[in-house]
């Protein structure tokens, strides 16, 4: 029974040593936790502090420095995030455009910042109707202004936007051209709906029957054109170049003949077309097309994307006023 005792007394007298040996070490890794939570504390703290002083007040100075280099929001519009990158960028663009014109630096920060918001509402208005801005969409109207304000000459356009406008053909394509492309999709998206252009519709087919009937395309257009600009030579646009139309124009009118009527939907309303004539002979073997047309406007357009945006979820988060 001693002998048993003893053995009792050795192991409880072992586990007691054991215990004692190991309480430091629980003691420092207790303070190993409680250094580590605090050091996240302060980060913490310092990071909810600075961006306190990121988000309160006008943005200039070293918070514009700030918001340059961190991919930090400047909005959220419709659960997407609006970079703060994004809106310098855009200012800075309107600073280049407005000395350009000889304004001097006449910008209003806030304004441009207003401006790139109700953009990003348009974008996503359009997203929500699944218009899309293809690649080809983009680098297609590039080629067209190129033609169009430099005779063709990339070299001498892209010299143009980096010493007026400080801008890369790149940053050209992204910031200006397929923002206009996704807003003139979405008004030809618009022009394409029916149900929204209920006495648009009921005018052409309108005006689809008189000419089926035998009236003249002339007579009709003189008096139910509403195009100003051409009512009086009865909507003859004369001779053009193919590549100079309006792309919803080249989509539907690339296989047409002469003496065809179509009726074509864009992002100004509903044109009925006759094609008049077509050949080959403009500069280096270019196609032309004549065209007449009867105009008849669309829907409100404008009125209708404002109130699409409208019912957006937007939040500004930084002030540029």
């Amino acid at each position: 029974m001693e002998n048993i005792d003893d053995e009792d007394k050795i192991e409880v007298g072992s586990e007691s040593e054991t215990e004692t040996h190991h309480h430091p070490r629980k003691r420092r890794s207790k303070k190993h936790k409680m250094t580590i939570a605090g050091v996240i504390v302060l980060i913490i703290l310092i990071i909810a502090g600075g961006l306190t002083w990121l988000y309160t007040g006008k943005v200039a100075g070293a918070k514009e420095k700030v918001f340059k280099v961190l991919p930090l929001p400047a909005a959220i519009v419709d659960m997407k995030f609006v970079s703060a990158k994004e809106a310098l960028a855009r200012i800075e663009l309107a600073k280049q455009l407005m000395e350009a014109q000889g304004a001097g630096d006449a910008t209003d920060s806030g304004q441009t910042y207003d401006q790139l918001i109700e953009a990003k509402k348009l974008s996503a208005v359009a997203a929500r109707h699944h218009i899309t801005v293809s690649s080809d969409e983009i680098n297609e109207e590039y080629n067209n202004i190129v033609k169009q304000y430099a005779d063709g000459d990339e070299g001498k356009f892209k010299d143009e936007l980096d010493s007026t406008y400080h801008m890369s053909p790149d940053k050209f394509k992204a910031e200006v051209i397929k923002q206009e492309l996704e807003q003139s999709n979405l008004a030809i998206w618009f022009s394409k709906q029916e149900d929204l252009n209920k006495d648009a519709y009921a005018t052409a087919k309108d005006l689809q029957g008189k000419l089926d009937s035998g009236q003249s395309f002339d007579d009709v257009a003189k008096a139910y054109t509403q195009d100003e600009a051409t009512k009086d030579f009865a909507g003859d646009s004369g001779l053009i170049a193919f590549d100079g139309l309006l792309p919803e124009f080249r989509t539907e009118l690339k296989d047409a003949k002469v003496g065809d009527v179509k009726l074509v939907p864009s992002r100004y309303g509903l044109h009925i077309i006759k094609v008049l004539e077509e050949n080959n002979d403009g500069a280096n073997g270019a196609k032309q097309i004549h065209l007449q047309q009867i105009f008849v406007k669309q829907g409100a357009f404008t009125d209708w994307a404002q109130q699409q945006a409208d019912g957006l979820r937007v939040v500004k988060l930084l002030n540029f006023s």
